[in-house]
């Protein structure tokens, strides 16, 4: 039985800082394999305007080699909005046997049970609620209760990340300046050689 600790996000672009959480938060928990998804139709950004989900892909593949994560393209294989439950689902019938390790930042954990089916989410996959230093360690504590009343099953994990957000690192781009600090060299080369976010 292997226990394999996913990350999904829209990736837009990815950055270090996903990196380290993935990378982490796997590490903390003895994970065997580290998986991103980019997200094809992310329902909690119905207005976005995405970078195409090929290059977010492109991104991913780029960014894992760094860190001997795998990427999957399961959401854009389904279709549709991607809902983490339905990834979840597809993910616990190509690895029956083995434990499926949902990593969360401290944003998306707070707001888990308004995402769609959470008590299906919490049956299919533990939580791996990522701290980064300087959060509120009650307000982490409150929200593990709280959840776990629903099923859920919850690990939290104090990480060291920078605050990068990939809005901040669009916004860089689209004003001329350089993220390179914040983005894995393969990607930030990509992007300057397809052209993104400019």
């Amino acid at each position: 039985m292997e226990k394999i600790a996913i990350l999904g996000g829209s990736f837009d672009p990815v950055h270090k800082g996903h990196l380290l959480l993935l990378q982490g938060a796997g590490r903390a928990a003895g994970a065997d394999k580290l998986v991103f998804i980019p997200a094809a139709d992310p329902p909690h950004k119905p207005d976005a305007k995405l970078a195409a989900f090929a290059d977010r892909l492109e991104m991913c593949r780029l960014a894992a080699r760094e860190i001997g994560a795998q990427v999957t393209e399961i959401e854009a294989r389904r279709g549709g909005k991607s809902y983490t439950v339905d990834t979840l689902r597809e993910l616990r019938e190509q690895y029956p046997n083995d434990r499926l390790l949902l990593v969360c930042g401290s944003d998306m954990f707070l707001t888990l049970q308004q995402w769609r089916n959470p008590e299906g989410i919490f049956a299919l996959a533990e939580i791996l609620a990522v701290a980064r230093a300087g959060e509120s360690d009650q307000i982490m504590r409150n929200q593990k209760a709280f959840l776990e009343k629903m099923g859920a099953r919850i690990r939290i994990v104090s990480l060291s990340i920078p605050p990068w957000s990939s809005t901040e690192i669009r916004k860089f781009l689209r004003e001329g300046k350089s993220a390179a600090h914040m983005l894995p060299p393969a990607v930030a080369d990509y992007i300057q050689a397809q052209g993104l976010y400019r």
